[in-house]
């Protein structure tokens, strides 16, 4: 699933690729709203952490196929 962060203090948002359930995104997000680290593991491995309290916003994206074709 794809995320975009919002950090408040910047202009541009972060777009990061996990693997990880909707639920357990949900719960760790409200963690980090009490003032918590948030921390996640992307798809390559790396690691991202952010404090709870400068966290702006997080969208989830779902994936999508992607549509080949005339079709569209």
């Amino acid at each position: 699933m794809e995320l975009h962060i919002g950090v408040r203090g910047t202009q541009r948002e972060m777009a990061i690729d996990v693997d990880i359930s909707e639920d357990d995104l949900k719960q760790r997000v409200s963690q980090a709203a009490s003032g918590n680290l948030f921390e996640l593991k992307d798809t390559k491995g790396r690691v991202l952490m952010i404090p709870g309290k400068a966290l702006g916003y997080v969208e989830i994206v779902a994936h999508e196929p992607r549509r080949v074709g005339f079709g569209l």
